[in-house]
């Protein structure tokens, strides 16, 4: 835990405004704050504002709002890391985590929708899709067609409702076909269910079970999905397995799976692991940040997505302290920590002696600072 001394500027001077002066009057000679009139409008009276720091670059020229923005107490290790199992260990695998400007030609699409996929800023984008099934399937290395299992790190943007919405992870794809087995993004009254929740499906072919999750736009969640026939560690009978839980690095991997069990009634599917996009039209527009394949074949990797860095063992630390931040009033200020040691973490961010509710990972933004920031 470390106090952080608050930088605070020196006043300059404010030019003259008349007596009863209106917030417009006030600004004129501010422009550059003009689109920021509104925030102001809702926290300030005229009088207010002389007591606000300004850099002044000339009279009648730019000027802008600067708040110095601290933590009096910052805050505590004692924050978020409950990763995925196999975080820090050594499997047969591929991982990609789309860190580059284009994809990777590792990567085949497969099916009709082939230029639905983009990589920026970490982030393998997936557009809604026409035709159907269409994949984006990893074929850099030969490796086993049926037991196949894929980890990935999902965020849906837009989605549609009804069949032809769809999207999540797919194993077994036969690359020319495009049928294989995947697990789905759904909402609707489908698949025995209502509303948005999960569900298996064997393309082309049948659907499987739906499993109720209530999904939310714009949040990241773990969908992890494996074919094993006939699985010896699930009982013997079962051929398909599949969970998802929140990425938020607080919320522990469920225990136990969702199963399917399609063979011998249908064939067994094989091919290759990856990403499965929409479907005909249907709304469904999503990111994937990370995703690990694993199965025989495959080389040996340690497997380390960024979202959760490998920590080294040992009593929690702080590697980077936050520091205090200098803004333009009604804009945001985000502070950041780095941190080691054993997980799992519990971080907590504190101000004034005071715990931060929701305050729990290792960023902290602050939206729309005011005057009342100032110091802080």
């Amino acid at each position: 835990m470390r106090n952080l001394a608050p930088r605070v500027a020196a006043p300059v001077s404010i030019p003259d405004v008349a007596p009863g002066a209106s917030l417009g009057q006030v600004m004129e000679p501010f422009p550059c704050l003009v689109p920021n009139l509104q925030c102001y409008r809702n926290r300030l009276s005229p009088q207010e504002l002389f007591i606000m720091r300004f850099m002044q670059l000339a009279r009648s020229a730019w000027a802008f709002a600067l708040l110095t923005v601290g933590l009096s107490t910052g805050f505590r290790i004692g924050a978020q890391t409950l990763a995925p199992a196999e975080v820090g260990t050594v499997v047969s695998g591929f991982q990609d985590d789309f860190a580059g400007t284009a994809l990777s030609t590792a990567w085949m699409p497969s099916g009709s929708a082939t230029d639905i996929y983009s990589v920026s800023d970490g982030v393998l984008h997936v557009s809604t899709a026409s035709g159907d099934p269409n994949h984006l399937l990893y074929q850099g290395a030969s490796y086993d067609g049926v037991t196949q299992e894929v980890l990935a790190r999902v965020r849906m943007l837009r989605f549609g409702t009804g069949d032809a919405a769809r999207g999540g992870v797919g194993v077994a794809v036969d690359p020319t076909s495009g049928g294989g087995i995947n697990y789905h993004f759904r909402d609707g009254a489908l698949d025995g269910l209502s509303g948005r929740h999960l569900a298996f499906l064997d393309d082309s072919r049948a659907w499987g079970p739906g499993y109720a999750f209530a999904w939310q736009l714009n949040t990241w969640y773990w969908m992890r999905l494996r074919q094993e026939i006939n699985a010896a560690s699930q009982g013997g009978a079962k051929d398909v397995f599949a969970k998802i839980w929140a990425a938020d690095g607080n919320t522990l991997e469920p225990a136990g799976w969702q199963t399917w069990d399609y063979v011998p009634s249908r064939s067994v599917r094989s091919g290759l692991a990856g990403i499965t996009a929409g479907s005909s039209g249907g709304t469904s527009e999503f990111d994937v940040d990370y995703i690990l394949i694993k199965a025989a074949g495959l080389p040996a990797i340690t497997v380390a997505p960024a979202a959760f860095p490998i920590f080294h063992p040992g009593p929690a630390v702080l590697t980077n302290q936050p520091a205090n931040l200098t803004v333009q009033a009604c804009s945001s200020a985000m502070f950041k920590v780095g941190f080691d040691g054993t997980p799992p973490h519990q971080l907590q961010w504190y101000r004034d002696g005071n715990a931060i509710p929701g305050a729990t990972n290792a960023a902290l933004t602050l939206d729309s600072v005011s005057p009342a920031d100032d110091g802080a």
